[in-house]
């Protein structure tokens, strides 16, 4: 990144720092039933918070986390005061402030659905955790549009969605952008009638590729074409290879010339960093395991470490913007170094050149895209392991 780049960068990080000490700031005092002597601390309450949606992280970790930075002993139970005074009805509001601000004209124009499974902490359990499914409608920078948290864990997640599209809970001008799981004449149906449009993953048994198969048999790769189903409603059946892996996807945006094959390619690929990101989310926060059975806190847990994402999601976008590198970040070892030391100094308005060449050269791992992130491993120790074997005559 050049020293023009690098400034523009450090001016948006400056922005995130503005936006939480004084928008945000402003908001939690003039909105919170706080006493005095906690609202000029109340950002303390909120890091505080934010620090506990680390995977495995204590309260006692937290509080010694923000002593040391503010370099004031601040005990546990004065941070978990303060941060008691935030309410979920703030934090959704602090959530919809960031993504207007900061991530809303990233946005591209597709519903991406998604759910997973959660274990949540229950005492009347054997086991101690029960799990419910989450599932929820969220753009390509991952900010839901709707979070629907069902209990009932025998529900299907087809169900759910089902319901989610019964009720309205999703942006109609945007494409629906969905899984094979998804996939049938009765959702097909149900997106005419509703007169919305979808690119939806195909299975690789379904009858609609039937004419694929024949085709193919004939060496010959039928990449684009349309069948209509029982009710009269025509198909599109995409076809395409990565990896000498052949998708298939079904879609109602029949407009060739409008809608080539390249864009079909290009939206998956974002369905797909979407499932990507909500799996880093989960292998490096609390959300595969919520150790709280309250219905409120709950979602004010899943909403915590939604708000966590939107901001090391946005500094990843910021790099992208000004750095000049095809190459990919390793989250798992940025996302490490946001809770250790990042997300302090940036809320602190503590983050100049400095830390931020320092985050690039130690944290900002680089993976080259072109191997897929398989980069090579070498060993310091002679013929101690296989990677220095690997090494020294190019092979395993």
């Amino acid at each position: 990144m050049d020293s023009d780049n690098t400034n523009k960068f450090l001016k948006d990080i400056q922005k995130l720092t503005n936006f939480f000490n004084k928008d945000i700031k402003n908001f939690l005092i003039e909105n919170t039933n706080t006493i005095y002597n906690y609202k000029s601390d109340i950002m303390d309450g909120l890091l505080y918070m934010l620090l506990n949606t680390k995977k495995s992280n204590t309260h006692i970790n937290s509080s010694i986390n923000i002593s040391k930075f503010n370099k004031i002993k601040i005990t546990r139970q004065s941070l978990d005061k303060r941060s008691k005074h935030i309410t979920i009805n703030e934090l959704n509001k602090i959530i919809n402030n960031f993504y207007e601000c900061f991530l809303k004209d990233n946005i591209d124009n597709f519903n991406i659905t998604d759910g997973l499974n959660i274990n949540v902490y229950d005492s009347n359990i054997d086991k101690g955790y029960k799990k419910i499914k989450l599932l929820s409608v969220c753009n390509t920078k991952n900010k839901p549009e709707e979070l629907h948290i069902n209990k009932d864990f025998y529900k299907s997640e087809l169900k759910i969605f089902y319901d989610l599209l019964n009720n309205g809970y999703y942006d109609e001008k945007k494409t629906f952008l969905l899984d094979a799981l998804y996939f049938s004449d009765k959702l097909t149906n149900i997106f005419y009638e509703k007169k919305l449009n979808f690119i939806v993953r195909m299975k690789v048994n379904s009858l609609y590729l039937n004419k694929f198969n024949v085709e193919l048999k004939k060496d010959i790769f039928l990449d684009d074409y349309e069948v209509t189903n029982i009710k009269g409603n025509k198909l599109r059946i995409i076809s395409y290879k990565v990896n000498n892996k052949i998708y298939h996807l079904a879609t109602n945006l029949l407009d060739k010339e409008k809608y080539k094959i390249i864009y079909f390619k290009s939206a998956y690929k974002k369905r797909w960093d979407v499932e990507i990101f909500i799996k880093i989310t989960k292998a490096n926060t609390n959300l595969e395991t919520l150790k709280t059975k309250n219905d409120i806190q709950i979602e004010m847990d899943i909403k915590k470490i939604l708000l966590v994402t939107m901001i090391y999601n946005y500094i990843i976008l910021l790099y992208q913007k000004y750095s000049k590198t095809e190459k990919c970040i390793n989250n798992s070892q940025f996302i490490k170094s946001f809770y250790d030391d990042l997300i302090f100094k940036i809320i602190k308005g503590k983050f100049n050149k400095k830390e931020l060449c320092f985050l690039f050269c130690l944290f900002f791992v680089l993976y080259n895209n072109s191997n897929k992130g398989n980069n090579e491993r070498k060993a310091i120790m002679p013929y101690r392991c296989k990677w220095h074997y690997k090494a020294t005559f190019k092979k395993i």
